[in-house]
C-alpha cells in the first residue's frame, strides 16, 4: 500500500502503511490490531483522533487538537502547530 489520505470527517480503519498518510480535518483514524503503523510522515490538518498505537518516521499536525488513545512512537521529529 502507497500514501493513503483519510478524508475531512471520515473514520478509517487501518493497519501498516507503507508510505505518508494524509489525515483531514476531524478525521478518525482506528487501528485494525491495536497498532497504526505509517513507514514514512503523518500528516494531520486540522482535529483528529487515533484509536490505537501509532508508529510513524515522523508527525506533524496544524491548526487543530490532537488525541491519541494509545502510544505515540515517532523515529523523527514530532511537530504540532496551533
Amino acid at each position: 500500500m502507497g500514501d493513503v489520505s483519510v478524508a475531512r470527517g471520515a473514520t478509517s480503519k487501518l493497519g501498516q502503511i507503507e508510505g505518508d498518510l494524509r489525515v483531514g480535518h476531524a478525521a478518525t483514524i482506528e487501528s485494525e490490531d491495536k497498532l497504526i503503523q505509517v513507514t514514512g510522515r503523518v500528516s494531520c490538518d486540522g482535529d483528529a483522533e487515533f484509536h490505537g498505537n501509532l508508529s510513524c518516521s515522523e508527525f506533524s499536525a496544524r491548526r487543530g487538537k490532537i488525541r491519541i488513545e494509545g502510544d505515540l512512537h515517532a523515529k523523527g521529529e514530532v511537530r504540532v502547530e496551533d
